[in-house]
Order: structure tokens, then sequence, then C-alpha cells
């Protein structure tokens, strides 16, 4: 867990130098999808219908968001924010089947500690570089890791053992729209109509999967 967390951290924030925060919310959000797609493959079973379509929309959104007619143009950005989607998924799906088995605190100190050492030696090339960390990059490492991090998956972990990897990730189906309108309001970004284009069809992509996955009868 700590090992996938710490991957799609560093997967989604690379990506942010190349793309813009809007874009990563919606694109990192289609971990509602490949949670269930990844689900169906564990389990040997072809994809239903209604998570194909699903994969349908998200592509079809991503290509508004980051396609531009060649492939020398897609956006590095973009394909590392959807690398970090499949990693949350996988994340989504070692909580859900952890959180029952071992104890919430134990989860989240082991994970999180994980995340910190791995963090700490990626960084160490670029200690001399990066250190010491200016006031309002330090104000954000805090807010990050206490309220995003600590605090969050937390949360996650301890009310997941009561709940699927599916319906938990109904309930995140909002953060990629939370994603788009902070960094619209608070960070001055615009995403025209190609933007909101295929920010409503990933999130249409996330219900008609989520959909798909929550009115099955196995």
């Amino acid at each position: 867990m700590g090992a996938a967390l710490f991957s799609g951290y560093a997967l989604q924030s690379t990506g942010l130098l190349w793309t813009s925060a809007s874009h990563s919310g919606f694109i990192t959000g289609l971990f509602v999808v490949f949670t269930p797609l990844f689900h169906a493959v564990l389990k040997k079973k072809f994809p239903r219908p209604g998570i194909l379509l699903a994969v349908t929309l998200s592509v079809s959104g991503l290509a508004f968001l980051s396609w531009t007619g060649s492939f020398s143009t897609l956006n590095i950005g973009d394909l590392l924010s959807l690398s970090c989607a499949a990693v949350y998924a996988v994340h989504l799906l070692l909580t859900s089947r952890m959180a029952v088995r071992y104890d919430t605190a134990s989860l989240v100190i082991v994970q999180i500690s994980t995340v910190a050492v791995l963090s700490w030696l990626f960084s160490a090339p670029s200690l001399g570089r990066i250190w010491p960390v200016p006031s309002p990059a330090l104000w954000a490492v805090v807010i990050t890791a206490f309220l995003a991090t600590v605090l969050a998956y937390y949360v996650q972990t301890s009310f997941q053992k009561h709940t699927s990897a599916a319906q938990t990730a109904i309930i995140f189906t909002m953060e990629p729209v939370f994603a788009g309108l902070s960094a619209v309001l608070f960070g001055g970004e615009k995403l025209g109509f190609r933007g909101l284009t295929g920010g409503f069809l990933i999130v249409l992509a996330m219900f008609v999967g989520q959909a798909a996955e929550v009115n099955y009868s196995p």
C-alpha cells in the first residue's frame, strides 16, 4: 500500500510539471473507472458492458483534454497523470482487501512511513537544490502531509472496512470536479470548450462505470 501510494504521488507531482491542475484532477480521477476494470481482470472475468462504455467515455474525455491530432504532441504530464490513476486504482483495491484484516492505525502508520522513506531516498540526490524549503512550499507540504495524506487515508481506511472498493470509488467521483473547480477559482486556470467537454465526459464515465459495478449481481 505504501509503495502504491508513493508511486501515485510521484507520478501526479511529476505530471504537474507539464499539465495543469484541472487536467491532472480529471485524468487522475479515472482511477474510479480503473478500479472495477482491474477487479474484473483479477477475477478473470470479462468486463461488463457498462465498464467498457465507461472506458470509451473516459478515453474520449482524455482526447478532448490533451489530444491535438498527433502522437508527437501528446502531453507527457497527462500521460503521467493517467499512470497515476492506474496506481491509485491498485491502492484502492489493496486498501479494500487490507482494511478488514489489520488495525487501521497500523496500516496508516506503515504506509505513510513507507511513503516518507521512499520520498527521502528519491529526493536525496537533489537535497542540495531544494534545502532549505521555501516558506510557501513548506506550508504546502505541511497541509498536504497532514490533511490530504495522514487524515485523509486514516478516514478512508477506517470506513472502507464497511463498504466495497466500488462504493468507495463512487464517493471519489467528485474528486476531479473539486480539483477542476479549485483550479479555476483559486489557480486562475481556464478550462475552455475542450477542457469542459473532456472533464464532463470523464465524470460521466465515472458515474457510468460505478453504476455498472454497483448494479451488478454476480
